[in-house]
């Protein structure tokens, strides 16, 4: 048992799947949990998640991306998530990719870095929080626009 997860496979591993294996596992909750590992070159993963009362269905896919530069990670997680309710109203979002800082050299931080989209499909609205909105550049003057944890949002 690992944090409340029973995990119903075969062999208790850490998910880092070849093609086509799958995890299936069930919360002490009742909620049942999901996962395919569908393909390999970009490595893509769809899940789905539902609870024992059946008040919603929170299913997607992920693609794993990262990338590195001489003193920061980026990572992130491509693809839609989608919650449906049980009264039908449902919901996709988009989430950022997250920016770790200061690896090498200088403060260490972590940030939020690009946006996240809500559609409401049911009622037809949408929402973005832009993230990284703060922008320093130059190599012998300093030139800055914005705050650090500044972000904007709308809903259209």
């Amino acid at each position: 048992m690992m944090s409340g997860l029973y995990v119903c496979s075969s062999q208790y591993k850490p998910f880092n799947p070849i093609l086509g294996e799958t995890l299936q596992g069930q919360f002490s909750d009742g909620t049942k949990m999901y996962c395919e590992h569908t393909s390999h070159h970009p490595p893509i993963t769809h899940f789905n998640m539902e609870p024992s009362d059946g008040s919603y269905s929170y299913f997607g896919y992920y693609e794993f991306t990262a990338s590195m530069s001489a003193n920061s990670l980026k990572s992130g997680l491509r693809g839609p998530n989608n919650v449906v309710f049980a009264d039908g109203q449902h919901i996709r979002f988009r989430t950022p990719d997250w920016k770790l800082g200061g690896t090498v050299m200088g403060d260490r931080t972590i940030e939020a870095d690009g946006n996240i989209f809500f559609e409401d499909i049911t009622n037809n609205y949408k929402a973005c929080i832009v993230f990284s909105t703060y922008k320093k550049k130059g190599f012998f003057k300093k030139t800055e626009s914005g705050k650090k944890d500044e972000y904007v949002g709308m809903i259209y």
